[in-house]
């Protein structure tokens, strides 16, 4: 670490891994978090357990190292894996091998990746001949730490393509895969070998107003669904951005919205409703949204027109109010609900 004083770079501190591992290539990726915190990426970390620092058993699978400042002194916080550690020859994932922070969120690229398909999870298990597809992974953070709330893939994954090498924005993620094989922009062309190519992915306003106020439970992508909300507090902007990720692919859900917060588990559903409070209490019951293949739900609510319990046509968010969200959510036989968020309106 360099700090700059009197027009002079002076080295203040050097870090290594908890349990450094020969060949771990700690350093191979940084990315500035804020002013107090920084992950380094390490592609080469070889363990088969999230969280497991002694194991040793995936090769190359990666991982990333969080340090903070607290107080003045630095220390690691948090180690973060890819969600799916993928067995045998299709472990080697190189996740850390790229990584970018803006926004409040972190990208991370895995050029090793062997899953073919987008979602929370991609696909869990991969057999045979898939190496090398590459990924890339969002990790915002919530009351438990960072955790990932996207996997994005290539719209033409095929092996080898090592996508994965990542930049960015505040709202765009830009990655590139540099041994694509295309000759135009016909996904189906693989008529140039190792002609590269790059990507775009419209990931959502990152400006977050919100405040988690409760969990929620793991849905059957074994992960639980977080909610955020971005845009504006001035509820005359009307400008108020919601979005979940971390949803199973291409269920339905709607949204609900209330003044006060109560815990309620409804029957048949596997996780909390918190914002139930039955006196303000109202759904979005016209806007049924789907979270599509990448397991994402974006919806803009119209501030003037916020359905709250037996009010025919909503109410308008007023100034100085705080109001609190949360997203229903179907999930097979069962239900689900994301995390809850409060907004306070200025």
């Amino acid at each position: 670490l360099f700090e700059l004083n009197g027009g002079a770079w002076t080295e203040v501190e050097s870090f290594k891994a908890a349990l450094p591992g020969a060949g771990d290539r700690f350093g191979t990726s940084v990315a500035w978090l804020d002013d107090d915190r920084f992950a380094v990426g390490a592609h080469v970390e070889r363990s088969g357990i999230p969280g497991a620092r002694a194991d040793d058993s995936l090769s190359q699978s990666g991982a990333v190292y969080v340090f903070e400042r607290q107080g003045g002194a630095w220390s690691a916080s948090q180690v973060l894996n890819a969600p799916v550690l993928r067995p045998g020859p299709e472990g080697a994932q190189s996740f850390g091998r790229s990584m970018s922070a803006a926004g409040g969120r972190l990208l991370v690229g895995a050029v090793g990746d062997a899953g073919t398909s987008a979602g929370p999870l991609g696909d869990p298990l991969v057999v045979g001949g898939n190496a090398g597809v590459g990924a890339a992974y969002v990790f915002e953070e919530g009351l438990g730490g960072w955790a990932c709330t996207a996997y994005l893939k290539a719209s033409n994954p095929e092996a080898s393509d090592s996508f994965g090498e990542v930049a960015l924005g505040e709202r765009f993620a830009l990655i590139g895969a540099e041994l694509e094989d295309s000759g135009s922009l016909d996904p189906a062309d693989n008529s140039s070998t190792f002609a590269g190519a790059a990507y775009v992915f419209d990931l959502g306003p990152s400006d977050a107003v919100s405040e988690e106020i409760c969990a929620a439970q793991p849905n059957s992508t074994g992960f639980p669904a977080t909610l955020t909300a971005s845009g504006s507090t001035d509820p005359l902007a009307n400008d108020l951005v919601l979005s979940v990720r971390r949803l199973p692919p291409a269920q339905n859900g709607i949204f609900a919205t209330s003044l006060g917060v109560f815990t309620f588990r409804p029957p048949g559903s596997a996780g909390d409703l918190c914002i139930a409070d039955f006196a303000t209490l109202g759904r979005y019951s016209f806007d049924v949204l789907n979270s599509g293949p990448a397991g994402v739900v974006i919806f803009e609510p119209d501030l003037a027109n916020t359905p709250q319990s037996s009010f025919i046509g909503g109410v308008s968010v007023l100034a100085g109010e705080t109001r609190y969200w949360q997203f229903w959510f179907r999930d097979g036989p069962s239900s689900n609900f994301s995390t809850a968020v409060r907004v306070a309106f200025d």
